[in-house]
């Protein structure tokens, strides 16, 4: 009965259906290897263009003070007793940080734009002075601009790994340029989240800053932050994908030979 019962199962595992996974499996072993190969070019191709797009998004965005903005919630000016101001707006950027405001505690005036870059390493001075800065401010200001500047090489040094790899098509370094990718990716999330932090330290101490009864908004600097972020995301998981091992007569051709793992030793 045993027996019966171990050749029923086994008739059914012979029988059942295989699953979606295994069919799309199925279909790419059918395929011609050099349509594959032509195909995984392709697709390297646009993630190396993807490269250029993610360079000019994040340019726009570190050279744009456009990351947040912050306005009244009424929607009208809000008083500032210590400096005898009205708010109006302000939008900020990774460098410079603009203001809108009425002066001399007047609403009949026009209203006056300042403007001003942060200052990364000021004096002692300037920050027991300054009700807009602390050395929390500072730091969070110091990070931003240093890992955005490290994002920049980081694009760059990827772009150069990735035309690389169309002269010397061996996996490893399709793989050696995904990780710069993924690194550079990785950089400008660090951007991201410390500008998001810093924007919510702002609006808890730093009233001067952001005043009470204000709320902020996301710029456009900052949408293309994120783009650069899922740029380099999906140019990272791309050449992940197209830098698997070929073997035999998969390797498609010469081009695909140098994909194939090789053996070192003594001849």
């Amino acid at each position: 009965m045993a027996h019966d019962n171990a050749k029923s199962e086994s008739k059914q595992a012979r029988t059942r259906k295989p699953s979606a996974i295994q069919k799309l499996r199925q279909r790419v072993a059918k395929r011609d290897p050099a349509e594959i190969l032509a195909f995984e070019r392709r697709c390297l191709v646009g993630a190396t263009a993807g490269l250029l797009v993610a360079f000019v998004f994040w340019t726009v965005a570190v050279s744009t003070d456009f990351w947040f903005h912050v306005v009244p919630e009424s929607g009208g000016p809000i008083y500032i007793n210590r400096t005898n101001s009205f708010f109006i707006k302000s939008h900020s950027g990774l460098w410079t940080i603009c203001k809108f405001q009425y002066v001399n505690g007047s609403l009949e005036g026009p209203e006056v734009k300042n403007c001003h870059n942060h200052r990364l390493f000021p004096t002692e001075e300037f920050i027991n002075k300054n009700p807009e800065v602390d050395r929390t401010i500072l730091d969070y200001t110091r990070t931003e601009t240093a890992f955005a500047i490290i994002t920049f090489c980081l694009i760059a040094m990827g772009f150069g790994f990735a035309v690389y790899t169309f002269k010397e098509p061996r996996y490893m370094f399709k793989r050696l340029a995904g990780g710069v990718h993924f690194i550079g990716a990785g950089a400008s999330l660090v951007v991201i989240e410390v500008v998001i932090n810093s924007v919510e330290y702002e609006e808890q101490y730093l009233t001067d800053r952001h005043p009470r009864g204000a709320v902020w908004t996301y710029g456009y600097s900052f949408a293309f932050a994120c783009l650069t972020f899922i740029v380099m995301l999906i140019s990272g998981l791309t050449f992940m994908i197209c830098s698997r091992k070929k073997k035999g007569d998969r390797s498609g051709g010469v081009q695909g030979v140098d994909d194939e793992p090789h053996i070192l030793g003594r001849m």
